[in-house]
């Protein structure tokens, strides 16, 4: 009897053993996705000279055969991930008893088609992650800075997974730009997204009326003396924003 419960013994081993060989040869992270951000034809906005930082939430791995994935919090090089973030404000996924990563998973899937939806979280994202000092609660997994010529910029080879992608670009109070703030999903049908610049946000110039007759950033004035200044702005096209502006 003893020796049948030995047999039995290791034959249950060399199964968990083969088991856990066999998820690690048949589960595999796909690399080889890309998002890109894009100028928006029939607007002004534009990628040239503009810094992007991604981020990435969690990670996908998929069966060779495509019908199973797990998901992962993707933890930076201090180990700090998102998963705080969906214990808390308007996207506390986690705050129910037993809920899982699954479940972030499943109510993100609710907005895979709402962009405005994806917007809204995406900024949400943002303001977790960036701090007042301007450092990063979370580091960025990659930052890329368009040529000033471009029409796009790329980021590549990444892993399935949930992104967040935001124009980190620092402006001078005269060509502030909107920061872009988009969540992207890879998965096995969609490894690569693009995602187009959207138009800049009003932009507002003061100048005020030097002694040569030109509008300029200063001048010499008595008391008593009236300035004069002229203030300029330059508002847009929304029309490509829709009904969600």
């Amino acid at each position: 009897m003893k020796v049948t419960k030995r047999i039995l013994a290791t034959i249950v081993s060399l199964c968990l053993i083969l088991g856990c060989v066999f998820t690690t040869v048949f589960a595999e992270e796909q690399n080889g996705g890309t998002i890109t951000i894009q100028n928006q034809s029939g607007t002004n906005a534009t990628v040239a000279g503009k810094t992007f930082k991604l981020f990435k939430i969690f990670s996908a791995t998929t069966s060779s055969d495509g019908t199973n994935i797990s998901y992962a919090w993707c933890a930076d090089s201090q180990g700090k991930t998102f998963e705080d973030f969906f214990k808390q404000g308007a996207y506390n996924y986690l705050s129910a008893t037993g809920s899982t990563i699954n479940d972030v998973v499943e109510e993100l899937s609710k907005m895979e088609n709402q962009s405005y939806e994806l917007s809204q979280f995406a900024s949400a994202i943002h303001e977790y992650v960036h701090q007042e000092d301007g450092t990063f609660l979370i580091q960025p997994i990659n930052t890329k800075t368009a040529d000033a010529n471009a029409t796009s910029v790329t980021f590549d080879n990444l892993g399935l997974g949930y992104y967040m992608v935001y124009d980190a670009t620092v402006f001078t109070d005269e060509e502030e730009t909107a920061a872009v703030r988009s969540a992207a999903m890879l998965t096995t049908n969609q490894q690569n997204v693009t995602i187009s610049l959207k138009a800049n946000r009003p932009s507002v110039k003061k100048e005020v009326l030097e002694n040569n007759g030109q509008y300029g950033k200063g001048t010499s004035s008595n008391i008593g003396d009236t300035a004069t200044f002229k203030i300029s702005t330059h508002i847009p096209s929304h029309k490509h924003y829709g009904n969600n502006y």
